[in-house]
């Protein structure tokens, strides 16, 4: 029996020219040709969707960033102005409670929110300003004043590091260590 349907197997496909059998192999198979297109076109859409999904966040969250780095910058930068009138003022306060040699050192950032900086401090306006370029093109500005009995010298622009205020007897000096 199996012998027999091999043999009208044989004498079906010996009748048919090759060309008609590919035909009807590949023929067939179209219902598998759709589906596997369909999984490539949905791979595509996903891909493409995904792009421009992740460029919108970008997008939208640059902005936030920047935001933030800006704050980040403000704060850090108001924080230095008030440390060194904090320190101004210190020292001005042991020399009136009769101190001679005072001295405090001060450390200041090399950078507000990754950019660069300076702080002046002004005797006449008994003012300790400071100013940075931020990355949007803004700037920042940190100004702090300060109230003092004795004069200041060596008032002058700073710009990260190590400042000494001190007070020797006659005015308390500003300067870079």
């Amino acid at each position: 029996m199996i012998v027999q349907y091999l043999r009208q197997l044989s004498e079906r496909g010996s009748n048919e020219s090759s060309h008609q059998r590919n035909i009807r192999l590949f023929g067939s198979d179209r219902t598998h040709d759709r589906a596997a297109m369909n999984i490539v076109v949905e791979y595509v859409f996903a891909i493409g969707l995904f792009i421009a999904l992740s460029g919108l966040l970008t997008a939208g969250f640059s902005s936030t960033i920047q935001t933030s780095q800006e704050n980040v910058a403000q704060v850090e930068l108001d924080q230095a102005t008030a440390e060194l009138a904090v320190a101004i003022e210190d020292v001005d306060r042991m020399a009136n409670e009769g101190m001679e040699d005072v001295q405090i050192r001060v450390e200041l950032p090399d950078e507000v929110g990754s950019v660069p900086y300076i702080i002046r401090v002004s005797a006449a306006d008994e003012t300790v300003t400071g100013e940075t370029s931020i990355a949007s093109g803004d700037s920042a500005e940190s100004t702090v004043e300060y109230d003092v009995a004795q004069d200041v010298d060596g008032v002058g622009g700073f710009s990260g590091g190590t400042v000494i205020v001190s007070y020797d007897g006659d005015e308390i000096e500003v300067e870079r260590l």
